[in-house]
């Protein structure tokens, strides 16, 4: 491998791919070739191939994963090589139907469109660490969640974009924090479970979207 242990191999690939801002699968072979590693060893450590691979920018770290046998976000870490998990990319774990909860580290600024999008087991959702994530906008977040039972939103949260809970079924209430100015349009739609929420700590909300608690007929 040139290093070595087969887990330095692994550490090397992994860094260079961090290291890189427009990877391509090709380039990921390369690498794997490189360092003597094998496209079967890149799916056991990272659960990757090239049929849920998407290309990503490395800004801090990018989650990619798209692979619906994950049990477990192991790639979430508070930092890369020194380098802050900042963002969620697009689709980073859409429709993983065996992912069960999660919990993200303080540095998270940002989650990007469809990230958790179908995850149907997917039970609980805890960012109370996120205290940099000020706004939850993209779009359809945690849409068709519908096994999400609790969600711990950061205290200093101002937005929950457009269809973030939509379809959760399961969901019967949320605390929302008193820093809240924004809920987008249609947001908790389709909860038919949503019993109750309580807006009176809410004294920044200026503005609750269309349709953002339509079908909530519980």
């Amino acid at each position: 491998f040139g290093v070595a242990t087969l887990d330095e191999a692994k550490q090397v690939v992994k860094q260079q791919i961090i290291a890189e801002t427009n990877m391509t699968w090709d380039k990921i072979l390369a690498l794997l070739a490189s360092e003597g590693a094998t496209e079967d060893m890149f799916w056991e450590e990272y659960g990757l191939t090239e049929e849920v691979f998407e290309p990503f920018t490395c800004s801090g770290w990018e989650v990619i994963c798209n692979n619906k046998e994950v049990t477990n976000p192991g790639p979430i870490f508070e930092s890369i090589n020194g380098v802050p998990v900042t963002t969620i990319g697009e689709q980073a774990f859409c429709e993983c139907t065996s992912l069960t909860s999660i919990t993200l580290p303080d540095s998270i600024t940002t989650i990007g469109n469809f990230a958790f999008y179908g995850c149907t087991s997917l039970a609980s959702i805890d960012l109370s660490k996120c205290t940099n994530l000020t706004s939850i906008k993209s779009t359809k977040i945690f849409n068709n969640c519908d096994s999400l039972t609790s969600i711990i939103l950061p205290k200093g949260l101002i937005t929950i974009g457009t269809e973030v809970f939509k379809d959760c079924t399961s969901l019967a209430s949320i605390d929302l924090p008193e820093s809240i100015t924004t809920i987008g349009e249609y947001a908790f739609s389709g909860c038919t479970s949503l019993a109750s929420i309580d807006l009176s700590k809410c004294t920044n909300l200026t503005t609750i979207g269309k349709q953002a608690f339509c079908e909530c007929t519980s």
